[in-house]
């Protein structure tokens, strides 16, 4: 898994004796001192690394952060998205959490999560599965995601990516 994604946002680069860069800490402190700020920006897409051969080549490039009204919207740029398993199976409950995160450590609301796709497409291997989405034959796939109530981040006691590192560990 060398292009996960915590790695790269939390100890961006993380090869060599390059000194590590905590992204969401710099994201969050960034919008503390200045919420209107357009530079709350992460890196994901790593030059070093990105450009030689691999089937694991992230897929989401890069993240930006806007505070507006109370509210912070979240705008992720993706490369390549795979609607069943990149995007319905991960990438949309990702982004939506740390976006929730993110907010509450803020004490800002839940805004506008914006996703810019280059190419999302299916699977050959996936169209089965997704005709009987289609068909409504899902077998309870989507009722109780949709129509129920998904819990929320609670954001007291966790006002720096320490306290949020401790919470993650319980």
């Amino acid at each position: 898994w060398r292009a996960g994604y915590g790695t790269r946002l939390r100890k961006y680069p993380d090869h060599g004796n390059v000194a590590k860069v905590d992204q969401l800490a710099n994201v969050i402190e960034e919008l503390r001192a200045h919420p209107l700020s357009r530079q709350a920006v992460m890196s994901i897409w790593d030059p070093t690394e990105d450009w030689q051969p691999s089937k694991d080549i992230p897929c989401n490039n890069w993240l930006s952060w806007s505070s507006r009204l109370g509210k912070l919207d979240l705008h992720v740029a993706i490369r390549s998205n795979d609607a069943m398993w990149g995007w319905s199976g991960i990438n949309a409950f990702e982004w939506s959490a740390l976006l929730e995160i993110v907010a509450g450590m803020l004490g800002l609301g839940v805004g506008s999560l914006h996703f810019s796709t280059t190419s999302f497409h299916l699977y050959e291997r996936h169209w089965p599965k997704a005709q009987r989405i289609v068909d409504g034959s899902s077998g309870g796939i989507l009722e109780g995601a949709l129509y129920s109530d998904s819990p929320r981040f609670d954001p007291s006691g966790v006002s720096d990516v320490e306290a949020l590192d401790e919470l993650v560990q319980k």
